[in-house]
């Protein structure tokens, strides 16, 4: 119907037709609609239109791995399941493979962490012993 006022609308030699098809409209239903305002909804509607599209596709785009990955899984493996999808990775994780993934993440980050700790320590060790010897050689120096 909105495509037909606005073809009625475009025509300059229709447009009076279409505001006298206004009053019995509005006897009709009890509304008065503003023609300039209901021009104005049809570019609204297709704002509203684009928009919807651009969210179904990024919908789409999240969840069609995880239905993929689901449908290709043993339908017992998957009921019950929680699934996480790694959008910058793009894969699917179930939640069991997630806690041992984060878990050997873990196990590494402390592994590394010991090693860094021991490095530390000797660098430490190192700095303290030449301000020592800068300390000492100062100190020989003030006294010629």
């Amino acid at each position: 119907m909105l495509d037909q006022i606005l073809k009625l609308h475009r025509k300059s030699e229709l447009k009076g037709i279409l505001k006298y098809l206004m009053n019995p409209t509005r006897v009709a239903t009890g509304l008065k609609i503003d023609l300039e305002l209901l021009i104005h909804l049809k570019e609204a509607y297709e704002e509203v239109n684009k928009t919807a599209e651009a969210l179904s596709l990024a919908v789409t785009e999240d969840f069609l791995p995880v239905i993929c990955r689901m449908k290709a899984s043993p339908s017992d493996f998957v009921r019950g399941a929680e699934i996480l999808y790694a959008r910058e990775h793009k894969s699917v994780w179930y939640h069991e493979a997630n806690a041992k993934a984060k878990s050997m993440v873990l196990e590494l980050l402390r592994g590394l962490s010991a090693e860094l700790q021991a490095e530390i320590s000797i660098m430490l060790l190192v700095i303290a012993k030449a301000l020592f010897a800068h300390a000492g050689y100062v100190k020989s120096e003030k006294k010629c």
